[in-house]
């Protein structure tokens, strides 16, 4: 089953050292324990910065089925391997604070991300945003061309990443009209980065970097 996106505290933290009082969390001692994705995690082991607790050591991920809509999100670490593209860094933060809509604490992933070591060979799209941000050129890969392939926590009901390619406007053979039209390529990229963010998910594109190009008719 997917991960949800947002966590009632009292659902999910197990209050041993910790009391929710009128929608406060009040720490007894530290051992605060929380489930996310069928993982057990502790407080402890993160990096606290007001309600923000954040982790480099893994992120959240599901593996790409063009027949499933429903991926299941798990935890992955950095050197894990995902078909081929081994994970080089990852961070995760979650927050713990009070619902501003209620009494109850609330917990929940608030932004994740992942970058990979390896290169990649892919049948898809290409076509250039003009307008907006983030402008410049994206290439989108066939479903099944991701098929197995990572995605990130947050934009699984998307099937297959967007990446911005952030060196297309310097590499030569690249050409894009600006007439918004796709064009059909194949083509590799390296440097695969996956992001997502609680506040602006449109505005944490995935990016990739483009070694090499080849128009299809």
């Amino acid at each position: 089953m997917f991960c949800s996106k947002k966590f009632i505290l009292a659902a999910i933290i197990y209050l041993s050292g910790c009391s929710v009082i009128e929608g406060e969390t009040a720490e007894i001692d530290k051992n605060i324990t929380f489930e996310i994705c069928g993982e057990e995690m502790n407080l402890n082991e993160l990096v606290k910065e007001e309600n923000y607790y954040t982790t480099d050591e893994y992120c959240f991920l599901a593996i790409s089925d063009e027949n499933e809509s429903n991926p299941v999100v798990q935890k992955y670490r950095i050197n894990d391997d995902v078909n081929g593209l081994l994970i080089s860094q990852a961070r995760t933060v979650f927050y713990l604070g009070d619902n501003p809509s209620g009494s109850e604490s609330q917990f929940y992933i608030d932004l994740t991300s992942v970058s990979f070591s390896g290169q990649l060979t892919l049948t898809g799209n290409l076509y250039r945003l003009s307008e907006g941000i983030n402008t410049g050129i994206y290439f989108t890969p066939n479903g099944d061309e991701w098929k197995g392939f990572p995605m990130i926590y947050g934009k699984t009901d998307e099937s297959v990443p967007n990446f911005w390619l952030l060196n297309a406007e310097d590499f030569e053979t690249v050409k894009v009209p600006n007439d918004g039209k796709d064009v059909r390529v194949k083509i590799t990229i390296d440097d695969v980065h996956l992001k997502w963010n609680n506040g602006s998910s449109s505005g944490s594109p995935d990016t990739a970097e483009i070694i090499a190009v080849e128009y299809i008719d």
